[in-house]
């Protein structure tokens, strides 16, 4: 590994079987996540049945002392790339009430592996809102030395910034110091004390650091997968440092303050759709004078609709629902707003494979999408494939996010997201393999609708059987076989 970059390693209980990953504070302290707490014995009874203190001093409160003796061991990988076994005590505990709310209220939906059973999130939401600084045998540390490290490290991260995870997938030696590009998709909790992240991580990565461009330490990673209504779900959470150094300094972290362009494209015609309690996701868009929401057929239950914006709310018509929207193509056309602002432009043009592109939802967390609460997730990709009447990109997608605007780098519509790719051998979501609607293919009908107010235009939104069996994935006809 390059000395550029920081060095992580790997933590387990030395009797246990689960390894995860921590980081290196120079060569005072350690960081992890307080998830490795669950790998040694007999500490959940004692753990959670204790009243949650902010910061706990190991050594000296009596009440915790036994957790001086966990013998806990650190694999770091040396100059020569060997790798080196070091016994770690457990010194401070950090506990943010603020991260614990925040998960009991917006992952209570949610499950996460342990020891190969599904167990809830919220039931084990101490572990993680709790942070472990543990400390190398017979050396003494203080919380104004560990202040004193963190102390670049307390401004947050900002949606759509650009980081870097070095961490131990799978929690495998041979895996140590692995390094993975991404962005923030979005910051969530009070003082935004957790991150949701675009990052290829897996589990074993938790407890590894999240940095900026600069290497800077911003946050540690909590968990990469999920369970959601018997699907897996790829939601890497971070906690942010700026949370930790708030506790102990006893003071609110640094405002969050994004740039105005990646704020004008997250909220400038984003909205999220209600439809008797099915959710998506719509873009405002404006044609030929006129106002439209474009969206997923399957998102609208029923004709009773509701469309939140950013700073409003209000009940659209529906214009069109492709009655045949299983395969191609699942859209639907409503009436939008009087209102002139916040309206997208539509592309029309070819994409381009490899052409940078913004997905914008409300992937999971509806609440995310209400009056008073409008944050969507902002996912940065990529092109991967265009043909006629589909287009494939590489942002995560997950429940929540259809009929997700697709935005190329100058913020008009080039696609409305549909779904993420499940493999019907395996069952498994890949939520980077995504399917959406181009929205160079149907422009015309768009444009001619506008034009004419003639519904029969839009039955034109029905494709070609061709396009249907793309959808379908049908096997492609060979012409010749060598």
């Amino acid at each position: 590994m390059s000395p550029l970059y920081p060095k992580n390693g790997v933590i387990y209980y030395y009797s246990g079987t689960h390894k995860t990953s921590a980081v290196l504070i120079g060569d005072t302290f350690i960081l992890t996540s307080g998830l490795i707490l669950l790998q040694a014995p007999f500490i959940e009874r004692k753990f959670k049945n204790t009243s949650k203190q902010k910061i706990i001093h190991v050594d000296a409160d009596q009440e915790f002392s036994f957790l001086q003796n966990l013998d806990y061991r650190l694999m770091v990988q040396g100059e020569n790339g060997q790798l080196l076994e070091i016994k770690a005590q457990i010194a401070y505990m950090i506990y943010s009430s603020d991260i614990e709310s925040t998960i009991e209220q917006k992952f209570k939906n949610l499950s996460f592996s342990l020891d190969g059973e599904y167990k809830a999130v919220s039931e084990y939401s101490i572990y993680f809102s709790t942070f472990l600084i543990l400390k190398f045998p017979k050396r003494k540390l203080s919380l104004d030395t560990i202040t004193s490290a963190l102390a670049r490290n307390s401004r947050n991260l900002t949606v759509l910034e650009d980081i870097v995870s070095i961490s131990t997938p799978f929690g495998n030696e041979h895996f140590i110091n692995s390094v993975n590009f991404g962005h923030v998709a979005n910051l969530i909790g009070k003082d935004d004390c957790l991150a949701l992240l675009n990052i290829s991580t897996a589990f074993g990565c938790e407890g590894g650091g999240i940095y900026d461009k600069n290497l800077n330490l911003r946050s540690i990673l909590l968990s990469s997968c999920f369970h959601y209504l018997n699907d897996n779900v790829c939601l890497p959470l971070a906690a942010n440092i700026s949370e930790i150094m708030k506790i102990l300094h006893d003071k609110p972290s640094m405002a969050l303050i994004m740039p105005n362009e990646q704020r004008l494209l997250v909220f400038r015609s984003s909205c999220m759709i209600d439809s008797m309690g099915c959710w998506g996701t719509g873009c405002l868009f404006q044609l030929n004078g006129r106002n439209f929401v474009l969206t997923c057929a399957h998102v609208l239950r029923s004709d009773n609709i509701t469309c939140y914006c950013n700073d409003y709310s209000f009940q659209p018509k529906v214009i069109y629902k492709n009655p045949i929207f299983d395969y191609a193509y699942d859209i639907a056309l409503l009436e939008g707003t009087k209102s002139s602002h916040n309206l997208a432009k539509l592309a029309n043009y070819t994409p381009k494979v490899g052409q940078t592109v913004y997905s914008v939802g409300f992937p999971i967390f509806k609440e995310f999408g209400l009056n008073g609460k409008f944050a969507p997730s902002i996912y940065k990709g990529r092109v991967t494939k265009y043909s006629k009447g589909i287009l494939n990109t590489d942002c995560p997608v997950q429940a929540g996010q259809s009929g997700g605007p697709i935005f190329d780098g100058d913020g008009s519509l080039l696609a409305v997201m549909v779904s993420n790719f499940k493999n019907d051998m395996d069952g498994i979501i890949y939520p980077n393999h995504n399917m959406c609607i181009p929205i160079c293919d149907i422009y015309d009908i768009l444009l001619r609708y506008s034009e004419t107010n003639d519904h029969r235009v839009l039955t034109s939104l029905q494709a070609e059987k061709s396009i249907v069996d793309k959808w379908k994935l049908k096997a492609l006809k060979v012409e010749c076989k060598l």
